[in-house]
């Protein structure tokens, strides 16, 4: 009888140390796997933000082209008719401008009407650059869905 025993007993240990190993094994190929899935889910995610964040900018500096092309064609439009800012001409002019267009809103607001003591730092900084006579966009918002 206690040599029946011992058989069943290494192949009892056998078999739990095949069991061990396999399942060792097993968990081992699936922790690799999953930091494979892991690194290119991340690599995706990342080729997906750059990818966007670029088409976001081009967007962008498509709009601004866009402003100032508009913007040059109204000073353009001013000093070939000796006309001024002033005037209802480009109120008018500005609200037909804008009801067609969905990017972007142009605005008119002169120096004198501008009150800095009123601007929050941003606008400050547009306003030193107005001084200066250059180009600034005083804010970007995204409306759409």
């Amino acid at each position: 009888m206690g040599q029946e025993k011992k058989p069943r007993m290494a192949y009892a240990i056998l078999s739990l140390v095949s069991t061990i190993i396999l399942t060792a094994g097993a968990f081992l190929i699936l922790n690799v796997q999953h930091g494979k899935l892991n690194q290119e889910l991340n690599q995706f995610i990342y080729a997906s933000l750059t990818s966007y964040t670029n088409t976001q900018k081009n967007q962008i500096l498509e709009a601004a082209l866009e402003v100032k092309n508009t913007l040059s064609g109204i000073t353009a439009i001013m000093e070939a008719a000796d006309l001024s800012p002033d005037d209802e001409w480009l109120k008018v002019y500005l609200e037909q401008l804008n009801t067609g267009n969905a990017t972007y809103k142009v605005s008119y607001i002169s120096f004198d009407g501008w009150q800095e003591e009123k601007l929050k730092e941003t606008e400050r900084e547009l306003y030193e650059h107005a001084l200066k006579g250059e180009w600034g966009i005083s804010d970007i918002r995204h409306t759409g869905g």
